[in-house]
Order: structure tokens, then C-alpha cells, then sequence
């Protein structure tokens, strides 16, 4: 087996069941699950880069419709574009399911060491607090 490009730690910061030590994910894992992370993140989760944010949050009380998904497309596309250097050759597809109050946001990248196309669904449900 190759060695691992690219190494992440597990965000469920399970430990390794023979050394103990924090688990880890490899290449196309670690990037997926980066990925999930950035587009999940909300503002001001990473402490003083309040910009890294998923545009999500401040598209909250726009419809659920084809001109906000196309916007959040835009949106999503500069922000993995400049916060995830590992990938390239980004598609990014936004679909907006009204009837579910949620958006699905696929991703298609190629991994740039490896050059592994890879493709990546995440559900973005919209919920408003009263």
C-alpha cells in the first residue's frame, strides 16, 4: 500500500485502538471530511478569521429557490477555492429542495497529488430560530 499524501486528524477525535493516540484520516477521507467541515462552518467558529464561513448562514432568510442556490454556488466556489489548496478542477452544484427546507450541495474535485476525481454530497438543512 502507498503511503498517505495527505493526513488529517479524525474530527470525531476517536483514539487509535493500538497506539492510543488520536486517529487520523488519509487523502480522499481527510479531504472530504475538510471539506464537509468548511462548508458546514459557521461564522466565527474558526477564532479570528471570521470570514472563513459558509455562505449559508448569511443567505438564511433568502427563499429556497434556483437564484439563491446559484448565488451560494458562487459563494461556496471562492471560499473552498481559497481555504482548501489540496483540491482543484471544482464543480460546485447546488440544488434547492423547498418541500425539505434544505439545499443539496455536490461537490466534483480532482485531488491534486494523487489525481483522483472524487465527488461529494452534503445536506444543508435550513433552520430558523424564533
Amino acid at each position: 500500500m502507498a503511503e498517505p499524501v495527505y493526513r488529517d486528524l479524525d474530527f470525531t477525535f476517536k483514539s487509535h485502538p493500538l497506539t492510543k493516540d488520536l486517529a487520523t484520516t488519509v487523502d480522499d477521507v481527510a479531504i472530504k471530511s475538510a471539506l464537509k467541515n468548511l462548508v458546514k462552518l459557521l461564522p466565527y467558529d474558526k477564532p479570528f478569521s471570521p470570514q472563513i464561513a459558509s455562505p449559508l448562514y448569511e443567505l438564511l432568510f433568502e427563499p429556497i429557490d434556483e437564484p439563491t442556490a446559484t448565488i451560494m454556488e458562487v459563494k461556496l466556489s471562492v471560499l473552498i477555492r481559497n481555504y482548501e489548496p489540496r483540491i482543484k478542477d471544482l464543480v460546485v452544484t447546488v440544488v434547492p429542495l423547498p418541500s425539505e427546507n434544505k439545499y443539496s450541495v455536490d461537490l466534483e474535485f480532482t485531488i491534486k497529488k494523487i489525481e483522483s476525481k472524487q465527488q461529494l454530497q452534503v445536506f444543508l438543512p435550513i433552520e430558523r430560530l424564533r
